[in-house]
Parts: structure tokens; sequence; C-alpha cells
């Protein structure tokens, strides 16, 4: 069954690159990938402006565990609660986290799942350069999609990390 399963999204993938291919997307399809390319996130907001307002955590330096917020903990009002509600959590629990301001892309998840191969990887090797140049061994997400990509995609791209999920 799984070599079916994995055949199967490798067809519906290729269909969907082929749609993409041929400039057949909806255009709110469209306007998501562009924000995206154009600025590293679907709220099409400067990632230099990501986890504003986000001062109880620390810089990742020096810590155990990279909180990696992607693009809701980052721009949405909501997404931003939940992260405060986890970092207060962690630091209870006494948890050596830390985060990257400033500089990390979307995870991409959405991206591959939406059949642009080409952008998901441009967006994972930068933020790979980016988690190995700060030495980040492991990882803790707050979005499932996060997870997936971090943990099954980003590794055959040079992205070798131990990632948990925050209610692991």
């Amino acid at each position: 069954f799984p070599e079916f399963r994995d055949r199967l999204l490798l067809a519906f993938t290729a269909g969907k690159e082929a749609f993409l291919d041929a400039g057949q997307v909806p255009p709110t399809v469209r306007d998501y990938l562009t924000k995206i390319q154009l600025h590293g996130n679907a709220y099409g907001k400067s990632i230099k402006k990501s986890m504003e307002g986000l001062d109880d955590a620390d810089d990742f330096k020096d810590h155990t565990y990279l909180l990696f917020t992607d693009d809701v903990g980052n721009f949405d009002p909501r997404g931003q609660e939940i992260v405060m509600y986890v970092v207060s959590l962690l630091q209870k629990a006494g948890i050596s986290f830390g985060v990257i301001k400033g500089e990390l892309n979307t995870d991409a998840n959405d991206v591959k799942a939406m059949g642009e191969t080409p952008l998901f990887e441009e967006l994972a090797a930068k933020n790979i350069e980016i988690l190995n140049k700060n030495n980040v061994k492991q990882i803790i997400t707050l979005s499932p999609h996060s997870f997936n990509a971090l943990k099954n995609d980003y590794p055959a791209l040079g992205g070798q990390y131990q990632v948990f999920h925050y209610t692991q």
C-alpha cells in the first residue's frame, strides 16, 4: 500500500506541476505563490518584520532547540498569540530554546503541495543555509505543515534536523 500511495502522490504532484507550467491556476493560487516568491511568506510582508513583538523569546544562540514559527506565527495576529502561549509553556517547562528573527522564509510545505517544486526547493535551500549557519540540530514547530516539510522534505536538500511538533 505505501508504494501505491507514493506513486499516486507523485502523479498528483506531476499533474499540479503541469497546470502551473501551463499557467492554468486560479488567480488566488497565483497570487499566493507570487507573494511567497517575492517576500518569502504568504502574507506578502518583509521577513525582517517577522516575529515583531516576540520579545520574550531569546535569539537561538546557545540554545538546544529552535522554535520554528513559520508564517502564521510570524504575521497572523491569532498565530502570534499562539506563539506567545507556546513560548510561555516552553519557558515554564525549562526547555532551552530560541528563535531566529527576521531571516527564515516560509517552510514552503504548501508550495510543494501545490506543485511548485522549484520554488519549494529555492525557499527550503535558503532556510537550510540559515539553519545550518546557526548550527541548528533540533527544531520545535508550531505547524504540522512545518513539521512535515522540515522532517520529511528538507533532509533530501541537506537539512538534517531532529524535528518535533510542540505538542510532543
